[in-house]
């Protein structure tokens, strides 16, 4: 796994804490998820000025995965 950077730095310390925490706009006050270095609402480049902690239960309603061909991981 790559060096995260430093719009990915917040969200990957969460995880290695058990939370899932993603990017809040001061500009817009709307939330940012995946981590960016623009907010994709309002193009400000402080998304991350604010990071916020998701409370309660949730589900996951979509998932992907990708493999890129001719990768050890591709060919299984």
């Amino acid at each position: 796994m790559s060096e995260p950077t430093a719009p990915t730095v917040a969200y990957a310390e969460g995880l290695a804490a058990g939370e899932l925490r993603f990017q809040h706009c001061t500009a817009c006050e709307r939330a940012v998820f995946h981590p960016r270095v623009l907010c994709p609402h309002c193009g400000d480049a402080e998304p991350g000025a604010r990071v916020a902690l998701v409370n309660g239960n949730g589900g996951v309603l979509s998932s992907q995965a990708t493999a890129l061909l001719g990768t050890a991981e591709a060919l299984g």
